[in-house]
């Protein structure tokens, strides 16, 4: 092969290097985006000596928070505003 036949294998070869260097540094920086915290339990309230867990919040109001989930689902902002509504009127 002639020096000129090379050149444009090499210059394919470079540019499919780049690609994927790329596309591998987008992958790598790019999920490690860190995820929200999540309570999982802990103490919602105390009434008349009885603690009240976040779970047991959560189990008490699973078809609210479900319907909600359901009507939000691409209004993301809006159904953690209703979702902590919810919650906290699952309390009462």
């Amino acid at each position: 092969m002639t020096a000129q036949g090379v050149r444009p294998i090499l210059r394919r070869f470079c540019i499919m290097r780049r690609c994927c260097l790329i596309l591998v540094a987008g992958l790598v920086f790019g999920s490690n985006a860190p995820a929200e915290p999540e309570l999982r339990n802990a103490i919602a309230a105390i009434v008349n000596d009885t603690i009240i867990t976040y779970q047991e919040v959560e189990e008490f109001t699973t078809q609210a928070l479900e319907l909600l989930r359901r009507a939000y689902f691409n209004q993301p902002e809006l159904y953690k505003e209703k979702r902590v509504q919810t919650l906290i009127d699952g309390l009462d």
